[in-house]
């Protein structure tokens, strides 16, 4: 029998379509929070209807860019669904990045428009709209609690023309830390964020009762996919624009908050508030982390919360690996139900248990690719798998345990940034008295590790710690900039010539 061919739009389950059954499933219910804003799921989605008509109105169609530049607020999470239906590619822009790290991404993913906080304005305004071929800029207006224009583009009726959008479409490009020197642009799908939100509802037991206190930075890949996840479980975000932790504590009280992502030193300037001050957070069920902060044990003793240790990136559409601390002590947690990962050496061989060798993954969550960089992309799904750059191993129960980085990928993370080695040695070497340069890892206590320069200057030349640290930070992010500086007559090298950082690191590192 023949099938009748038809016209009609095939329209897959997208991250739009989490937002309208979420409409249809919990109406009432609370969706999101901004300060004195306060949205149901219903009244969401029609803003987030409305600034898809507004956005098709200034001609933005499938596949197009659409830039943001901003910290936390309600119009960020509505502009993402609002892209979403539209077929768009979103773009969120760290907004502790420097005017040349802006403008290389506007250059490199070229947005048609671009949404802003009016406190970056100045640092667009520094030739980047100027040069970049962006058609329109909105910023935000502080005085209104929403970006200029979101006025005209919400005035109408939400209704408009469905468009084909496909679950492996575009949805997002986060640009990652510099590996080579340039930030690469992950592409991540509808599908796999779709993905992400399916396995970490599974895996962190996420129901409409939660509420999560969304404090990381949306720019960043945890932060947007978990309350993405939130979201997607029909629970409440409650956005906070910048991290504080006398307000944290007032919003957990205030709100019930039941979930906390948290990034070193976040957790324990909570718990030193808390000391000798009465505060209700025993709505707090579980705290999500990279790392075991030495505090969590005081919070919970107030919480009887679950610490949750966890292992992703943006490439695999934020984390893939969980597990309660106490399950496995220092472990990052088992792979996720739809993810498998091997551990692998450097002929891309599976190695025995317990053995370490670089992390690799499969799983409907691993990115699309880099944007405008085929062969990066090539090299990175080899053999048929993700390779990370990360080096772990596996045990008998299948317990990932985070060892390293394979040194083409060393970063170093504070704070919850990653900064590679080479994008800040690549601006260090720009100096005028700096010869040679190798950036490490230092252990920090507040921010886990810091960075440090270990510099040779050139013959006869003399430049200080500060005035060093100083020209990196006028040129690249302030996060990135060295808080050590050391200087030596010269550095280790590996039989090839090249700076041997292994060594620099045992040897200056401590």
């Amino acid at each position: 029998m023949k099938m009748k061919r038809t016209h009609s739009i095939r329209q897959d389950f997208t991250i739009y379509e989490a937002a309208r059954r979420n409409a249809q499933v919990f109406p009432d219910r609370l969706a999101v929070v901004d300060d004195d804003k306060r949205l149901t799921f219903k009244q969401f989605l029609d803003l987030a209807n409305r600034l898809a008509v507004g956005l098709r109105r200034e001609g933005i169609k499938r596949g197009d860019r659409i830039g943001i530049m901003s910290r936390n607020n309600l119009e960020y999470l509505a502009l993402y669904f609002a892209v979403a239906r539209c077929g768009a590619i979103f773009v969120p822009i760290n907004i502790r990045l420097s005017q040349e790290e802006v403008q290389y991404i506007l250059s490199d993913c070229q947005p048609k428009l671009l949404f802003a906080d009016s406190s970056f304005q100045p640092l667009l305004d520094q030739n980047i709209l100027k040069t970049h071929p962006v058609k329109k800029c909105f910023f935000m207006a502080h005085e209104q609690g929403r970006f200029a224009g979101f006025d005209q583009l919400i005035n109408n009726d939400g209704k408009m023309k469905e468009v084909n959008v496909g679950r492996d479409d575009g949805l997002i490009i986060i640009y990652t830390a510099a590996v080579g020197g340039k930030p690469r642009g992950a592409l991540l799908t509808h599908a796999n964020v779709l993905a992400s939100n399916i396995q970490i509802m599974f895996g962190l037991s996420l129901t409409s009762n939660d509420i999560y206190l969304g404090v990381l930075p949306l720019f960043h890949v945890a932060g947007l996919l978990i309350s993405s996840n939130i979201f997607h479980a029909g629970g409440a975000n409650v956005i906070m624009p910048q991290f504080d932790p006398q307000k944290a504590l007032e919003v957990i009280q205030q709100e019930k908050i039941s979930i906390l992502f948290e990034f070193s030193p976040m957790l324990e300037q909570i718990v030193e508030k808390m000391r000798g001050q009465k505060y209700n957070v025993s709505s707090v069920r579980l705290v999500l982390g990279i790392t075991y902060p030495d505090c969590f044990e005081e919070f919970q003793a107030a919480t009887k919360a679950v610490f949750y240790r966890v292992w992703g990136q943006t490439e695999t559409s934020s984390f893939i690996t969980l597990c309660r601390h106490d399950e496995r002590p220092g472990s990052v947690g088992r792979a996720l139900p739809l993810t498998h990962i091997r551990i692998v050496d450097d002929q891309g061989q599976q190695v025995n248990v317990g053995q370490s060798g670089e992390i690799v993954a499969r799983s409907p969550q691993v990115f699309k690719g880099y944007w405008n960089l085929e062969e990066e992309t090539v090299f990175t799904f080899r053999e048929g798998w993700h390779h990370t750059g990360d080096l772990g191993r596996l045990d008998e129960e299948g317990f990932l345990w985070f060892v390293g980085r394979k040194q083409e990928k060393e970063l170093i993370k504070t704070g919850g940034e990653s900064v590679y080695p080479v994008e800040v040695e690549s601006v260090i070497l720009k100096h005028p008295d700096i010869a040679e340069v190798s950036v490490i890892g230092v252990p920090d206590p507040k921010w886990i590790e810091s960075i440090k320069a270990v510099c040779v200057t050139k013959e006869g030349r003399a430049v200080t710690e500060k005035e060093v640290i100083d020209f990196v930070s006028q040129r690249i992010a302030p996060y990135k900039k060295p808080k050590h500086v050391q200087f030596v007559n010269s550095l280790p090298k590996t039989e090839r010539g090249e700076i041997d950082r292994a060594k620099v690191k045992a040897t200056y590192g401590g």
